[in-house]
């Protein structure tokens, strides 16, 4: 099975911990400018980031060790870019719907 993890966005990288163990983190996502990170509803391996004026799709179990050797993101699954390259700040997974939020209050709504 999947073992739960925390996740939390820096500038310039996102981090993981597993929850069944305290410490260091486990994972790490190299990916400037992320702004938000969520889950993708019936698939546990699918990590969604959403960073500059894109939501991209990572398998979580592709993510590098945490170790500040691994400098470059993996390629991502899947790229959802927002029109006119609106700043992306937020996003969520709901059913088979992705919905990110821009700085300019707009909606961004993809069919997964």
């Amino acid at each position: 099975g999947h073992s739960p993890l925390v996740a939390a966005a820096t500038p310039n990288r996102s981090y993981f911990w597993d929850m069944r163990s305290s410490g260091a983190p486990c994972l790490r996502l190299p990916l400037p400018g992320t702004r938000a990170l969520c889950g993708a509803e019936g698939d546990p391996a699918a990590l969604l980031a959403a960073a500059g004026s894109a939501v991209m799709v990572f398998d979580i179990r592709r993510l590098p060790a945490d170790d500040p050797a691994h400098k470059k993101a993996p390629a991502p699954l899947a790229r959802f870019d927002a029109p006119a390259g609106g700043s992306l700040e937020c996003a969520a997974s709901l059913g088979g719907t992705l919905v990110a939020g821009d700085r300019s209050g707009d909606l961004h709504i993809w069919c997964l």
